[in-house]
């Protein structure tokens, strides 16, 4: 399982990078989101922490070539 965020998703990448590293559909994840983001932003937080945490797939890749 890779934790990266996906250079193709929405906002940041963060709930397609999830999915595809929980084996899940985006939409659901997403879908998990908002429903935290609703009860008083607690999602808002750990959202942000991904985008600034987690590397975008394409930066790991051009990082690792010589």
């Amino acid at each position: 399982m890779k934790w990266v965020r996906a250079k193709d998703g929405v906002i940041a990448g963060v709930c397609k990078g999830m999915a595809n590293a929980l084996d899940l559909e985006v939409g659901w994840v997403r879908l998990a989101w908002i429903v935290t983001l609703l009860f008083a932003g607690i999602g808002l937080l750990p959202y942000i922490l991904i985008w600034i945490c987690i590397p975008r797939e394409d930066q790991i890749q051009n990082a690792l070539k010589p």
